[in-house]
């Protein structure tokens, strides 16, 4: 069976574990091979959601394809969206907004490597390996 090292503790947990269970410190997952959101903060069941689609839909309704638990996520809140090789995160007519590098958008922004994007509670970072940061 695989083992998982904490970067904290160098304890050695199953794999498939996401917190360490000698310290907690939450276990960072390999990043998937495409693009993807990693979960920073919030409540959710998974950490990486890979963006495969066309079209990633974001909200509290479960029909979503992410669905998350934060009180101040609309039921559709967001979507990342997929032109060729460009990402685009859309605010839906949120209560609350998108929050893009700590900046509010208006209906849509292009994503980069590294963006961090906040919805409600809850924090993504934007990830595509094959992207530079911006």
């Amino acid at each position: 069976m695989a083992q998982r090292t904490c970067p904290s503790c160098q304890f050695q947990n199953r794999e498939g574990v996401k917190f360490c269970t000698q310290c907690g410190t939450q276990l960072h997952l390999e990043s998937s091979n495409g693009p993807c959101l990693v979960m920073l903060y919030g409540e959710g069941q998974e950490l990486i959601f890979p963006l495969k689609q066309h079209r990633t839909t974001i909200g509290r309704d479960l029909d979503n394809d992410i669905v998350l638990r934060d009180i101040k996520i609309s039921k559709k809140h967001a979507a990342v969206v997929v032109e060729g090789d460009t990402f685009w995160i859309e605010d839906l007519n949120s209560k609350n907004g998108v929050f893009v590098n700590g900046r509010k958008i208006e209906n849509k922004k292009r994503l980069f490597n590294g963006n961090l994007i906040k919805m409600g509670f809850t924090i993504f970072k934007f990830e595509n390996l094959k992207m530079h940061p911006n």
